[in-house]
């Protein structure tokens, strides 16, 4: 850029040359970056851009802050100033320049131009430099008119402006170092060193044998901070860490400068690999000797080294728990590198966000229900070639595990990517190279930077082999996309490739990945699907080997489902003493031995703080070998732990089994609350916390609000609920359940009907464009039941209230994502974060919101006397000017009663709509006997009163999907004075936590098949279902707290399921994630993405 503009300065220009062509020949486009030091530049010429720049609406293009020099020729005048102060001086200058001031200045201008055309009458016919003229003219002007003074007065400031202005445009290109100028202006240092442009007086030369002294000072100030830097990460910072872990109760192998614990490591593993081992299954001491070591000598969580970098072993399963879950993100995958990156790229095994999520849609769409079915053909063939030459071997010794590393390759090459075990051999070839590398590194200690300078022999070796990998698995791809382009083939296939090469020509670009994408997503497949399938079938066939009796009892099962066919997919899914080995193979030889995560930031992690940038290791062998889980026997070979399923083998810990990972969210939960006891506490920060989950406590907890009364709401909630009847207590409570029970009773309800459905067709006329489509329906449902009530209880539309939907949408995801955060009393008021500043500000607008609807149908109501209307909002008006004191009520209480409405209303609805579309679109015989009853029902019809009550299947459907997923997963109680619990006397003010999610899914109550959906238990009616266990079914709660809005959910859910199963059936789209997550109410957090077919 320097030298651009100085050899524009000596070049000349013709008058019809553009003089910014002078810049650079090299730039290309109305729009360019260029480089300012470190600091990128943008330079727009486009109009249109250039008008959105200056405008500047939502203020996201500030000016930039001026410094140096130029900010000593403006300081922070109103050229530079922003917000407040610019307007304050802005307002002066429009006062001072306005059009009477501006005419007042002409006769001042005129004088001083008559002036300067004096002086030019003596230079007529001779050359003249104008530029002098009119500098002295402005100068002159400016000093008269805007500061009633003459030139002659104001001469020695233009003269500094103008020197000032030429060192400005001789150090526009400079490069500023942070920190440096205050350096170079320090006292001592001027004393030796000055720039040329402070030498006015004195002879550089004078300066110049001080550039030595410059270049030392500089050169020990980097050698000096180079040696702290260092200092604190190889020696202060992990002994300082290993300090605080040691204060906490954790402790481990001291760190060791330079290498950490991997010298340990490393001695262990060798003296193991060189010791004979007896045929038992604890392989952990041999797999694993330094983790076994340390967890024996220190505890359960042992801080190890992997050089400076601390590693955090982690075994305590609720500790487990909550980094797996991460649901704050505090946990991420831990960033690849080096030889292991070449294998995984960045695919879906560390991928995060929306990568992941587009990622894991792909993924799963290849490997649902119905692909696997296509695939088993394939697999079965697969099975047949090698059994084919085993024959070969019979009576002789066979080393299964090489056979089943080329089955398993063949199954991956047939039926993820359409070609063979030859195509892909020299695939799986290069991957068991790097694989071996990996092996062989594991334990080296890598140094920031020196790997790019010098590269050892693996390393280019690792390079190599990536290169080939690359290069055969992009041949696959590339004959599969020429098949598709030359006409050969129609599409790009339903497997794993062809799923990847259609999202990457996907015309949604939110949708597609990049060359790069499908190669990594191809490496991983290769590799994990390889390792992890031929390993547990080595291990399984190594265990029945072993074990005889086991191996008959699988015999007699699969002889027993298939006799001597080949396997079906219908008959594979009732394999459950196969089931019970596979495993218990999983938990002996786990595929994966290694689960790393890594802290990103500062985190309380059960009793323990941990700064961030630890990495976390999570160990399968040691969980699965637990005693205090698996028993005294846990290093035996015992499948019959598995006979009751999974749950019942771990004790309801989910994280007692990491075969493959973990499993979803509501199913960690569920078997948690299950298993763990019917009663037990836990704390939250410094407060105990009691869980109740027999069904004869819950009941007198839900149903006695004397001893058990609701608890504080939450500074977040208060926002969107405020003090209405959710959160209120006593008469005030009793006031406003009354008037709400008015609003909703039956006469009430039946007119509300033509409105539900007037807009639920709305939708409906919505929905025919989107026919053959996937629909997330959770979006649609949403906006379906804003409609609703703001129609049938405010007597307005969804468009008019949307920002407030929108805002209390908002404020729900800050509630849960401050849900467990301890807060300290008091602090929050002098310390607000984001969420309070953000949440108090949502808080004034909803308030605004209300405030003005109440204004408009009290403005209606007095021009119509006194006639508020007939629904929620009227009758909140009308008890407002009750004639009987003691009945009214405030502004501030309607405000609150209408947030309340708001808030809870359309989210309970819209998510038991969604979830129960889910279970119809999974469950279609039950979908089927719905249509068919609301047919019989209504016909073609729309829904009415009469024949809602008649819908005795879809009453069934719609419990089944409020057992299965409850709106609201926990319902919250607090002691009250000398409270009583069954045998517990409670303290006053102990938090009672009611799990909703583990009441409905508790097996002494609901069975075995409790997680199923089954609809039929409820066909004789909820008591029935319940055996008379009232508290067993409670997803709107219990007792005179039971949610008041019941029969309106119930009546919207039925006619807005009746309506689309009239004119719809609908199937579960292929790229739906199941994940529901509680924030607030029970939700699926990625939506529910059906596929419409109009009937």
């Amino acid at each position: 850029m320097v030298k651009i503009s100085e050899d524009g300065k000596r070049k000349l220009v013709s008058f019809i040359d553009a003089w910014y062509g002078l810049c650079s020949d090299d730039v290309k486009g109305n729009n360019f970056v260029c480089w300012m030091g470190t600091q990128p530049k943008l330079v727009v010429t486009e109009p249109d851009l250039i008008k959105e720049t200056p405008s500047n609406k939502e203020g996201i293009f500030s000016k930039i802050k001026l410094k140096g020099y130029l900010k000593k020729l403006l300081g922070d005048g109103i050229v530079m100033e922003e917000g407040e102060k610019w307007l304050k001086l802005r307002k002066l200058a429009n006062h001072s320049f306005h059009g009477d001031c501006l005419k007042d200045m002409v006769p001042a201008m005129i004088a001083r131009m008559e002036t300067m055309l004096e002086k030019w009458r003596y230079h007529e016919g001779k050359e003249i430099d104008v530029c002098d003229g009119f500098k002295i003219l402005t100068s002159k002007v400016i000093s008269r008119t805007a500061f009633g003074s003459s030139y002659l007065e104001g001469r020695e400031i233009f003269a500094l402006l103008t020197k000032l202005h030429t060192l400005i445009s001789r150090k526009t290109l400079n490069i500023k170092f942070f920190g440096m100028g205050y350096v170079f202006r320090h006292y001592m240092v001027l004393k030796f060193i000055r720039t040329k442009n402070e030498i006015e007086a004195d002879k550089i030369e004078k300066y110049e044998s001080m550039t030595n002294l410059l270049a030392i000072i500089c050169v020990s100030f980097v050698f000096s901070f180079s040696l702290i830097i260092f200092v604190y990460k190889l020696w202060w910072a992990p002994l300082h860490l290993q300090h605080r872990m040691e204060f906490q109760g954790i402790r481990g192998p001291s760190y060791k400068l330079f290498h950490g614990s991997t010298k340990e490591m490393t001695e262990m593993k060798n003296q193991i690999s060189n010791t004979p081992m007896d045929l038992s299954h604890d392989i952990f001491p041999r797999i694993q000797p330094h983790f076994y070591s340390w967890i024996k000598l220190y505890g359960n969580n042992v801080l190890s080294w992997m050089g400076t970098q601390p590693n955090l072993v982690v075994t305590e399963p609720d500790l487990i728990k909550e980094i797996l879950n991460n649901k704050e993100g505090i946990f991420p995958k831990i960033k690849l590198k080096g030889l292991v990156k070449k294998i995984f790229g960045d695919g879906i095994v560390v991928a995060e966000g929306e990568k992941w999520l587009k990622l894991r849609k792909l993924a799963n769409h290849s490997f649902h229900g119905d692909c696997l079915k296509d695939m088993v053909p394939a697999m079965i063939a697969s099975v047949e070639t090698m059994l084919e030459k085993w024959r070969y071997h019979e009576g002789k010794e066979i080393d299964v595990c090489d056979g089943f590393k080329i089955l398993t390759s063949e199954v991956i090459s047939r039926t993820a990517f359409g070609s063979s075990y030859l195509e892909g051999r020299e695939i799986f070839a290069l991957l068991t190279k790097l694989h071996a590398l990996i092996s062989r590194k594991t334990f080296n200690i890598k140094f920031f930077g020196i790997g790019k300078f010098i590269r050892t022999k693996d390393v280019i070796e690792a390079d190599n082999i990536e290169k080939l990998l690359n290069e055969s698995i992009m041949e696959i791809v590339k004959k599969r996309r020429d098949e598709v382009i030359k006409g050969r083939a129609s599409s790009f296939g339903s497997d794993f490739l062809g799923s990847l090469l259609k999202a990457h020509h996907d015309m949604d670009r939110a949708n597609q990945i990049s060359p790069s994408d499908i190669l990594d997503e191809c490496k991983t497949f290769y590799f994990a699907g390889h390792e992890t399938t031929y390993s547990l079938l080595s291990w399984s066939v190594l265990l029945l080997a072993l074990h005889s009796d086991w191996q008959e009892k699988a015999r007699n099962e699969v002889l027993q489902l298939f006799g001597q066919e080949n396997p079906k997919s219908e008959g594979i899914a009732r394999l459950k003493i196969v089931n019970m080995i596979i495993y218990e193979t999983l938990r002996l030889y786990s595929p994966i031995i290694n689960i790393t995560r890594r802290i990103e930031r500062k985190v309380k992690l059960g009793k323990y703080e941990f700064p961030a940038n630890v990495d976390l290791n999570i160990l399968p062998l040691a969980i699965h070998r637990n005693p205090d889980i698996w028993g005294k026997d846990a290093h035996l070979f015992k499948p019959e732990r598995f006979s009751e399923g999974l749950a019942k083998a771990t004790n309801g810990n989910a994280m007692a089994f990491l075969g493959f990972g973990f499993g979803p969210r509501i199913c960690l939960i569920c078997l948690f609350f299950i298993e763990i006891g019917k009663i037990h506490y836990f704390w939250n920060g410094d407060k105990a916390e009691l869980v109740v989950t027999e069904p004869g406590l819950v009941k007198e907890v839900l149903n006695n609000s004397v001893s058990y009364s609701k608890t504080e709401v939450d500074k977040y909630m208060r926002k969107i609920i405020g003090d209405g009847i959710v959160a209120c207590e006593g008469a005030k409570w009793v006031k406003l359940r009354k008037l709400a029970n008015q609003a909703f009773h039956a006469e009430n309800l039946k007119n509300m009907i033509p409105a539900m459905v007037e807009s639920v067709e709305t939708m409906l006329k919505k929905w025919k464009t989107l026919e053959k489509t996937e629909v997330d329906v959770i979006e649609e449902f949403v906006l379906l039941t804003s409609e609703v009530i703001s129609r049938t209880a405010f007597g307005s539309s969804y468009s008019q209230g949307e920002k407030v939907f929108q805002m209390l949408r908002k404020l729900a995801f800050i509630i849960s994502r401050n849900a467990y955060k301890i807060r300290v009393s008091g602090i929050s008021h002098l310390f607000k974060n984001n969420d309070d500043i953000e949440s108090e500000k949502m808080e004034k607008e909803i308030q605004y919101f209300f405030l003005q609807i109440l204004d408009q149908r009290e403005r209606i109501a007095i021009r119509e006397e006194q006639n508020f209307g007939s629904d929620f909002l009227g009758s909140l008006l009308k008890a407002k000017y009750d004639s009987v004191e003691r009945n009214r009520i405030s502004k501030e209480e309607i405000i609150d009663e209408c947030k309340t409405f708001y808030g809870a209303g359309y989210g309970t609805t819209s998510i038991l709509l969604s979830w129960t579309v889910l279970l119809l679109a999974i469950h279609s015989e039950w979908q089927e006997k719905a249509r068919e009853e609301v047919v019989k029902v209504f016909g073609r019809g729309n829904p009415n009163s009469d024949g809602l009550s008649r819908l005795k299947t879809m009453n069934m459907i719609i419990n089944e999907s409020l057992r299965l997923y409850p709106p609201l997963p926990v319902n919250e109680r607090r002691s009250t004075e000398g409270a009583r619990l069954g045998n517990l006397i409670l303290p006053p003010n102990t938090k009672i936590n009611v799990p909703i999610v583990a009441l409905h899914h508790d097996p002494t109550i609901w069975g075995e098949d409790a997680h199923l959906f089954k609809p039929e238990r409820f066909s004789k009616g909820i008591a029935a279902a319940t055996n008379n266990n009232l508290a067993a079914f409670s997803p709107f709660g219990l007792g005179p707290r039971i949610c008041v809005g019941l029969n309106f959910a119930i009546n919207e859910a039925k006619i807005a399921l009746s309506m689309i199963l009239q004119r719809y059936k609908f199937t579960l789209s292929p790229n739906y994630v199941h994940s529901p997550v509680h924030i607030i109410t029970l939700r699926p957090q990625h939506g529910i993405q059906v596929i419409l077919h109009a009937i």
